[in-house]
């Protein structure tokens, strides 16, 4: 407002009074009201600068945003009072905005306000909404699988291309480039055939997915391997442990069968929905009274060696109440879950196919099978098993050449150990020395039960240790072993004690450039003070295998219980199976795999929202914080991704791979690209910033630095201590801070 006090003005004002003649006598002229008179301020009402846009068409947005001044700087505020329901006024921006439908079409007033405090002024205009003149934007489909991009002579190729249209057209599929010995059906999209000899080398394909209007196409390469010297074929194809029409394979005799003290009960021979079945009732204790689920479990009388086998088929009906679903597998001494895609809702038989392999066990010889669930109400919740088998539905190849075996200790005097110990901590000459991870465990030589033997007693520590570190060289630092571990399949070894030990595990440490990461896989002794022969798959590791520095065998006991207990250990050996893990053949053809982006880069990041279909590749968790995730959230001037703290620990964007069951791992073969990029940022009282990577039951964690501002991070793949083949999760995250706290992540790819 303008305010008239210039004094001047004033003093003018006062003459004037002044020499207007007056009486000496009379009281002088109080000049305090003039000036409050003065002062009195006048107001100009604010001034609408901008135009309205009085058209708009259905389906396409409508953006109008109000512009005023106030000559006297006075703070304006906007709002409205008529406004159609189609349409948001943003009273901080003034962005009137909206997207029309067809029922829509028509007339429809709208009045925005300017106040300034004092005054203010409307605009009033009208919008006409017109139907559309033109066709809607189609939208190309989008390819949801990866193609297998290796095969092998004499063994069937088969690969199912699948793609989604968000239009819901109908799409069609072909084929434009394949060789002669594949065939591909366009309606189901499986492209498979079986090469010869003739076909070894690299092949060509292009698919084709069109909705009729737009067309996207898969280029790829297949080649072709020769067959290894040795396929495995099984002795009988199918191993039936429950049957709803067949007698079972299991030797009853010597099998017990127990529902791992759930206190669930088991009926066999029950009719669920047409099948003959094993019904699992959760039992009657309640969870603090240790009743944790439903289980039937299966354990001995499976006999023969189930190496040859490659699925294990489950027919199975609930009547849902349970948190998860898993089978469980013993081999050798050594249990391996796989969680399964379980439909709660679907109260009918599911039948689900599960690939051995992903047990990673050596199947040699099979101690035990469970199924069971997890929660449930007691009483009440029901698990229904009509099939329960083992297939031999694929043949297996056998590498033509094994890799030597690497002996750490025999007790046969035969077999020469490859261990080579110098007792010198300034000589490189040895390649493993002895430890006990500061438990004071005593590692002696012995024979036990018939086997020279290595004995490690325990000394008060927190369990019985043989740590098989690398040699050190430079006087204080372990070195990483002289041998690859990647080239061997597994580790075996024979194993027994005595005491009161709680549980056992074979641990293995990898260590790039001091960075370490180690994993521990337990295993059970079936006979305590005799030999145990167990035998660990190497695939059940998630560590960096080619930078090993440590491998350790250890028992664990209870506090107070340490003195006289023993580990006895005898014919230490990796060896080579010559059986690869499938993952080794994952896809990694791209440059760069986009998970986050805040452009119009094509991000390959695809959710499917579903736990029991595996068409995703990316989920999103917040690792039970409480954290709340948003999409699309601008920060700083960028499309983000954002965390906001909730009442956990603090704040997590974990990038899992497609939970399918379980959490399976990223499609692309991570190990094959060279860095980690991404830009970070985060608002409020974070106390550490974190990134980590999982791979099965390993992590490594990295420390970032993040502020306000957005921060670019790269990291090198190669520094990273895990097999990132197998990568499940790659996760950001603050810690502690307060609710309310926000951390962003944009820009996230995988790239060489």
């Amino acid at each position: 407002m303008k305010y008239i006090n210039d004094k001047s003005a004033l003093m003018l004002i006062a003459l004037t009074l002044g020499g207007c003649g007056s009486d000496s006598s009379e009281e002088p002229i109080d000049t305090t009201d003039i000036v409050d008179i003065i002062e009195t301020p006048v107001n100009n009402a604010p001034t609408v600068t901008s135009t309205a846009l009085v058209t708009s068409t259905v389906a396409l947005a409508y953006s109008y945003s109000i512009t005023a001044n106030d000559s006297d700087d006075d703070t304006i505020t906007l709002s409205a009072s008529t406004l159609a329901d189609w349409l948001t006024f943003d009273v901080d921006t003034g962005a009137l905005t909206g997207t029309p439908e067809e029922s829509d079409i028509g007339s429809h007033d709208v009045t925005l306000l300017v106040s300034d405090g004092s005054d203010e002024v409307t605009q009033n205009f009208t919008i006409t909404v017109v139907a559309a003149d033109i066709e809607p934007v189609n939208s190309a489909p989008t390819i949801k699988s990866a193609a297998l991009l290796t095969s092998t002579v004499a063994l069937t190729y088969s690969y199912t291309l699948t793609a989604t249209d968000s239009d819901d057209d109908e799409i069609t599929l072909s084929a434009t480039t394949s060789p002669d010995w594949l065939t591909f059906d366009v309606s189901t999209g499986l492209l498979t055939g079986t090469p010869q000899d003739s076909d070894i080398g690299a092949h060509e394909i292009a698919l084709l997915v069109s909705d009729g209007t737009d067309e996207v196409s898969q280029n790829f390469t297949i080649t072709v391997q020769a067959a290894a010297d040795e396929v495995v074929l099984p002795v009988i194809e199918q191993f039936r442990i429950v049957s709803s029409s067949q007698t079972s394979d299991v030797n009853l005799e010597q099998t017990e069968i127990n529902e791992w003290s759930t206190g669930t009960e088991i009926v066999s021979d029950i009719t669920f929905d047409n099948l003959t079945s094993w019904q699992l009732t959760s039992g009657a204790n309640s969870a603090e009274a240790g009743n944790w689920g439903t289980a039937l479990a299966f354990a001995g009388g499976i006999d023969g060696d189930f190496s040859p086998y490659t699925t294990l088929k489950v027919k199975m009906a609930t009547t849902a109440g349970y948190e998860s679903y898993a089978i469980a597998v013993t081999a050798n001494g050594v249990n391996s879950e796989i969680t399964l895609p379980v439909d709660s809702s679907i109260t009918t038989w599911q039948d689900i196919n599960l690939d051995l392999a992903d047990f990673a066990l050596n199947l040699s010889s099979i101690e035990q099978i469970a199924v069971f669930g997890v929660g449930g109400t007691a009483n009440t919740s029901k698990i229904y098993i009509a099939e329960l088998t083992l297939h031999a539905d694929k043949a297996i190849t056998v590498d033509a050449e094994l890799e030597n075996d690497f002996v750490f200790f025999s007790s046969d005097e035969n077999i020469i150990s490859d261990l080579i110990i110098d007792d010198n901590d300034q000589s490189a000459e040895g390649n493993i020395i002895f430890g006990e991870w500061s438990t004071g465990t005593i590692i002696s030589d012995t024979t036990y039960e018939g086997l020279t033997a290595v004995e490690l007693s325990a000394a008060g520590g927190w369990g019985a240790v043989l740590a098989l570190q690398g040699d050190i060289s430079d006087g204080t630092n372990i070195d990483n072993y002289d041998v690859d571990l990647n080239q061997y399949t597994n580790i075996k070894f024979k194993v027994a004690s005595s005491g009161s030990f709680e549980r056992y595990a074979l641990s293995i440490v990898s260590n790039i450039n001091g960075s370490e990461a180690s994993q521990e896989v337990g295993f059970a002794l079936t006979e305590q003070a005799q030999w145990n022969e167990i035998d660990i798959n190497l695939e059940q590791y998630g560590v960096n295998l080619s930078n090993v520095s440590q491998i350790a065998v250890f028992g664990v006991y209870s506090e107070g219980v340490s003195a006289g207990q023993k580990v006895y250990l005898s014919d230490f050996v990796m060896y080579d199976q010559g059986i690869h893990a499938a993952s080794l053949t994952k896809p990694s053809s791209d440059d760069k795999f986009v998970i986050l982006t805040s452009s119009d880069e094509q991000a390959d990041l695809r959710v499917d929202d579903n736990n029991f279909v595996n068409e995703g590749n990316i989920t999103f968790s917040d690792w039970s914080t409480d954290s709340t995730l948003a999409g699309d959230v601008i920060y700083d001037g960028l499309n983000s991704f954002e965390a906001t703290k909730g009442s956990g620990w603090g704040a997590v964007i974990a990038l899992m791979g497609d939970i399918y069951g379980g959490v399976q791992s990223y499609e692309i073969d991570v190990a094959k690209y060279s860095t980690v990029n991404f830009k970070v940022a985060a608002t409020g009282g974070f106390s550490e910033y974190t990134i980590a990577f999982v791979v099965d039951g390993a992590e490594h964690k990295m420390p970032l630095t993040v502020s306000a501002n957005w921060t670019d991070v790269s990291i090198q793949i190669a520094d990273i201590p895990l097999n990132l083949t197998k990568l499940t999760q790659i996760a950001i995250f603050g810690v502690e801070g307060n609710t309310g706290d926000k951390l962003y992540v944009t820009d996230l790819n995988i790239a060489k």
